[in-house]
């Protein structure tokens, strides 16, 4: 029994042992378990982290920053202090771990501000990892995790959508898309003869038929990207 009241004293006092924070993350309360997640094509990624004190007046508060998946020629910056005393590390990139050279102190009624910045170049794509500990005299009291993925900037395909009219056909049809830019239309007879093959510039393309023989012939269209979609017309004079 004396052993265990001796435990649970010593683990008490090491609890108290260093002050308590109470952190928050770009407005929101933080859990250490959560890792932030952005996304940039070349846009710099800001977050804004409030520490305040939860315990008696915190002090010597350093930042630590490991970098624990690297992109060469990305970008990042620290900036730690209280209000007009902050002091800001650019282009901390290379040095890894980097940990603020300044302490800061926090109380109840004063609050440090970490703002992090980082930001993907060209021409290397891929994810950043960076994790950021609050440490007093060493002690980890707690800790930020944020991941950045650059991607290429893909213009969103419209997916093709096309009609033929009239059909059955005398002397022309009309084969009409959604606007989707270069689709190639080739059409081909029941022997599997291609009888013609132009571009459709825009969103309709008139098609002669007086020369075709009648029959069954089928039209395929395709865009850049898309799969073809076949339709079959009849040509009847």
């Amino acid at each position: 029994m004396k052993t265990t009241i001796l435990t649970l004293f010593f683990t008490i006092a090491s609890m108290f042992a260093f002050g308590q924070i109470v952190t928050t993350v770009n407005g929101g309360v933080h859990d250490p378990s959560t890792t932030y997640a952005f996304t940039s094509d070349t846009g710099t990624i800001s977050v804004n982290v409030n520490i305040t004190a939860a315990s008696a007046d915190v002090s010597n508060l350093k930042i630590r920053r490991v970098i624990l998946n690297t992109i060469p020629s990305w970008k990042d910056d620290v900036c730690w202090g209280v209000g007009v005393n902050g002091q800001c590390y650019f282009g901390v990139q290379g040095t890894n771990p980097f940990t603020t050279p300044n302490a800061v102190s926090v109380t109840d009624s004063t609050t440090a501000l970490l703002l992090l910045k980082i930001s993907p170049k060209d021409p290397d794509y891929g994810c950043g990892e960076y994790r950021y500990y609050i440490e007093q005299a060493g002690t980890v009291l707690d800790s930020v995790s944020i991941t950045v993925c650059k991607t290429l900037d893909v213009e969103e395909l419209v997916p093709l959508t096309i009609s033929l009219a009239p059909n059955p056909a005398n002397d022309f049809f009309k084969v009409t898309t959604n606007n989707v830019k270069d689709a190639t239309i080739k059409m081909v007879d029941v022997l599997g003869n291609v009888v013609l093959k132009e571009t459709a510039l825009g969103i309709s393309k008139t098609i002669e038929t007086t020369h075709l023989r009648n029959g069954i012939y089928f039209v395929s269209v395709q865009a850049e990207g898309q799969r073809p979609i076949n339709r079959k017309v009849i040509v009847r004079h």
